[in-house]
Formats: C-alpha cells, structure tokens, sequence
C-alpha cells in the first residue's frame, strides 16, 4: 500500500467539527453544489456512524460508479480495522492492551495518524490529545461501555498526570508505539477525516473529481440513549434535526424534544 498523505485540510476540518466531517473534491465546487441534484448518491454505515456520498462527475459509466462505492466501504471499512477502539482487533485496541513500556508495530497508516495527532497536540498546547482513552472510557463513552458518570476533581487531575507529554512515544524510523504510561490510545478526534481522506482517494483513483463526503453523526446504543441524546440540544420543546442511517438508507427528520419528566415514567425504556 502507497505511503498514506498526510491527514491535513480534509482531516483538520472533520475533527474540527467532531461528529460532522465534511469533504469536498478540489474540483468545481461552486458548479457542484449549483446542480438541482448530485448524478449518483450512496450511503453506508462506518464508525458507528453513517456515511453519504454525492458524486456530481459528469459521464461515468454505472461500472464506474459500482466501483466508487465497494472502493469507498472498503477505504473506511480498511481504516475501523486499524483503527477503531471498539473493535478489539484494531490496531489501536491491541496497543491499548499490549503492555507498558513495550514498543508496538503498527501499519504505516497508522503510525501517520498519530504523527499528525502529537503534531496537533504541540500546537494546541495539549487541547488535543490521543491519550485521552482512559477518562473518555471511564466517563462512560467508551468500550467498556461503563456507567456514565462525573468524574471527580481528584480522578481527573489524577488522570491528566498519566496524559503527560510522551505518554504514548512514536518511532517513526522502526513504526512502533509505546505507551509509557497507564493512558489508553483514542484516535475519535481525528481517525474519521483520516477516513474521509481515504475515501477521496478512492474516488481520486477512479478518475472522480467532483464529490462531497460526508461521515457523521452518532448510532444511539438504545431508544433512552437517543432521546438523552435529543435533550442534549435543549430545553423541552426545542426542534432537533436528524439523520437516521438503516440498512443502508438514509431518513431525515425534525424531532421536538419530549419532557424529560414524561419518559422517567416509562421504566422500561432505561
């Protein structure tokens, strides 16, 4: 496999915007979005999230188009394998169990993701940082799929030793990690650009100039999950857009948000 670019504009701004990664192609973008419609749009599941692609490149053959789309699932499905700390065979979940103080290999891509991840974290000061796993993990929003709590003053404080600088060491030259310190790797912040990039890629090679990506979004684990999800945005009553991913298709809605009184009681929907 080629030598992966560098996760730099496309990758800046997906996890600038967290849940909503947005891409365009280099080429014609006012002309794109001016057409009544894009000539051919897919939709997938990726990262627990959903994905949407609009390609507006004029005299592609339907062959062509087939292609873009098997192209597209494999560039993301190829990045959660390597990835993804949900699965427990990525890359990055068996760095987080291998022990500490030992180096681990990864893939080339890997090893680029999280160059640019240190890179980003010297220059936001430590605003940004991979090694955040454990406290994202322990607040409930991890693997583990732990309880949500508050995190205490002392555990956070406790836990923002541990993220020190070198945490997780690189050597470029022998493609290994080392974790240095009890910190697990989490790369949410910047792995679905990566993705986004992989994909355009993907179109790049099939000659496609003219395209948005989309990757956003968050799957709910539970019908609870998604209306706590819902109130997040406000008040009871506030109007709440969605973007529903099932099998593959794609459904929009405006939801207004239930009082929260009302659904404590309902027992059995937490």
């Amino acid at each position: 496999m080629n030598k992966p670019s560098s996760p730099s504009r496309r990758a800046a701004l997906a996890a600038g915007l967290g849940s909503l990664a947005l891409l365009t192609a280099c080429g014609e973008r006012g002309r794109f979005f001016a057409l009544p419609g894009a000539g051919h749009v897919f939709h997938g599941l990726t990262m627990g999230s959903s994905y949407t692609v609009k390609i507006a490149t004029r005299g592609s053959t339907d062959a062509t188009l087939v292609t873009a789309e098997s192209a597209v699932a494999a560039a993301l499905a190829d990045v959660v394998g390597r990835m993804s700390h949900y699965d427990t065979s990525s890359e990055v979940s068996r760095l987080n169990r291998h022990p500490i103080g030992e180096p681990f290999a990864v893939s080339a891509a890997t090893l680029r993701v999280f160059e640019v991840a240190q890179a980003v974290q010297v220059a936001s000061g430590g605003a940004f940082d991979v090694a955040v796993g454990r406290p994202v993990d322990e607040w409930g929003f991890g693997p583990s799929e732990r309880s949500r709590r508050v995190l205490s003053t002392q555990e956070l404080q406790a836990m923002r030793q541990l993220q020190r600088a070198g945490a997780l060491a690189l050597d470029t030259r022998a493609a290994t990690l080392t974790r240095r310190a009890p910190v697990l790797a989490n790369l949410s912040g910047i792995a679905k650009g990566y993705g986004v990039d992989r994909a355009a890629q993907a179109l790049d090679a099939l000659g496609i100039g003219d395209y948005l990506i989309e990757v956003g979004g968050e799957k709910p684990k539970s019908l609870a999950d998604l209306w706590r999800k819902v109130w997040a945005h406000g008040a009871p009553g506030a109007i709440v857009p969605l973007k529903l991913a099932r099998s593959g298709k794609m459904l929009e809605l405006r939801l207004t948000s239930a009082d929260r009184a009302d659904f404590l009681k309902k027992p059995h929907l937490h």
